[in-house]
């Protein structure tokens, strides 16, 4: 393992010298095409002759020194093969790769693009409608294609050269601290933030929990999420193999058969399609075959306990069917004791990384820690122990000042098979009520049918909500089943959107 890499390029440098044959990732086929299969070495050298495309047809010249700044390259696309090599010769050429999701609006791209001072944004194909608005707007950045990658090849060869280091003048201790990636939170409660990623805090995420995670891994989580980005390099960094399953639609039975070809230890997938799949036994059977299945969500662990804990087939196969505690989460081993918990009333708390914690990539305080506005709850009797149960910025607060967090209820009731989603609304007001979208199955009922089932659902569910927060009848907002949600990547409803798209409905019922 290159565990002694001090940049990500010198990382896959060193891997394609030392691991030449490791298969590194396999691409899920398309069509009539056969997945493909690619090595350290391979992915080395594809990168260096991106880079060197990049060079020569875009300027995009390799830094020289470490006082240079690093330019900024925007890229958005779907995340496959290409995707990944795209990164890594931006990387290779000491620049810095702003990762754009697919679902911002076009006018966010553009929000994000201005305070990252990009000089060039890449995108793949299907994404020309976000080059041609960046190209009409006033911005000083150029909007060009990525460079293709065809049948495994790129578009230069290079064979016979041993050295692919383009940056060989910069101080690469230096490098550590030098921003390889720019990440953005996902605007689910306001505009997408920045936050700016170092080589060394990269590397540092990507070598932790190697023993649980490093395993071969299927995922269909995007590279441009910090998640996906980073199950790759884990994978990389254990000699493990990853499957990118970026270009065919998520459907049970498409997954069926990519693991029907390889076996794989570890599933990584955003909460709507591990939901997706445990809604049937087909899916099931699919999740059961993983020693690890890894989502980025609180939802699953509030209202699918009971399931997954009878099946086995979350987080361990060795955990014993009745143990439900794998919800809750564990501060980390090594430095999890520099970890702050701030009480923010009630039972909850929220999570603060001080500058001393080896994994902070950025801060947004005085002091040098970063304040995340992840609200925890902490287990009653196992120290270290807390839930997530949502955001600083989720937290309703009633006109008299009474302060309560719908997340919970909200995922609970939007996990019925009747609901396609819902929110809790009611800040500023005397009471709150809540937006619900009905979901296809309730077509065959009656309004009054479902108005009932849809009460004894939300009745069950707010028992956890202070007597002041509860919902009563009058106070339900009844949607037609086709009405939009802005979600973000993982299937989460923004609040701020939503709120927004459907205020006239929602001031009209007080």
């Amino acid at each position: 393992m290159a565990l002694d890499a001090r940049t990500i390029d010198e990382l896959v440098r060193l891997n394609a010298e030392r691991n030449k044959d490791h298969v590194a990732v396999i691409e899920s086929p398309t069509g009539d095409q056969q997945s493909q299969s690619y090595t350290s070495k391979q992915i080395d050298g594809f990168a260096f002759q991106v880079a060197c495309v990049y060079s020569e047809k875009y300027d995009l010249q390799p830094r020289t020194s470490s006082h240079q700044k690093p330019k900024v390259v925007a890229l958005c696309g779907i995340g496959d093969f290409e995707y990944l090599i795209t990164a890594l010769a931006i990387a290779k050429l000491g620049h810095t790769t702003l990762f754009l999701s697919l679902r911002l609006p076009l006018e966010s791209c553009v929000g994000l693009l201005r305070p990252s001072n990009a000089a060039l944004l890449l995108v793949q194909q299907g994404q020309q409608s976000l080059a041609e608005y960046v190209n009409g707007d006033s911005l000083d950045v150029a909007a060009e294609a990525v460079a293709p990658i065809d049948q495994g090849m790129p578009t230069r060869s290079t064979e016979g050269r041993q050295n692919t280091n383009l940056a060989a003048a910069l101080d690469i201790e230096a490098e550590r601290n030098t921003a390889v990636w720019i990440l953005h939170s996902s605007g689910s409660t306001g505009l997408p933030k920045l936050v700016s990623v170092p080589n060394g805090a990269a590397l540092r995420r990507y070598t932790a929990n190697l023993g649980s995670l490093g395993l071969d891994t299927l995922t269909t989580v995007p590279l441009y999420h910090a998640f996906g980005m980073s199950s790759f390099f884990r994978c990389f960094i254990r000699q493990k193999t990853i499957q990118l399953y970026a270009k065919l639609p998520i459907t049970t039975s498409h997954l069926l058969q990519v693991t029907r070809d390889r076996m794989f230890g570890l599933f990584s997938a955003v909460p709507f399609t591990i939901k997706l799949l445990a809604e049937s036994e087909e899916g099931m059977r699919f999740l059961r075959g993983f020693s690890v299945i890894t989502t980025g969500d609180h939802l699953c662990q509030r209202i699918w306990v009971p399931k997954w804990s009878e099946t086995g087939t979350l987080l361990t196969s060795l955990r014993p069917a009745e143990d439900y505690e794998w919800s809750w989460l564990r501060v980390p081993e090594e430095d999890g004791h520099l970890l702050r918990f701030e009480h923010q009333g009630s039972d909850t708390y929220e999570l603060i990384c001080p500058k001393a914690w080896s994994m902070l990539a950025d801060s947004n305080q005085d002091d040098g820690s970063w304040r995340t506005k992840d609200l925890f709850t902490k287990h009653p009797t196992i120290p270290g122990a807390f839930r997530y149960i949502g955001r600083l910025d989720d937290i309703l607060v009633l006109e008299n000042g009474e302060k309560f967090n719908p997340i919970s209820v909200e995922s609970e009731i939007s996990s019925s098979p009747l609901i396609d989603g819902c929110i809790i609304f009611g800040t500023g007001k005397p009471a709150a009520g809540i937006a619900v979208i009905p979901s296809e199955v309730t077509d065959h009922l009656t309004k009054d049918e479902f108005r009932l089932l849809l009460r004894r659902t939300i009745d069950k569910a707010q028992t956890s909500l202070p007597m002041y927060g509860r919902i009563t009848e009058d106070m339900i907002l009844l949607l037609p089943r086709n009405s939009v949600a802005p979600r973000t990547e993982k299937g989460t409803i923004i609040r701020s959107k939503f709120l927004k798209a459907y205020e006239q409905k929602i001031q009209a019922i007080y």
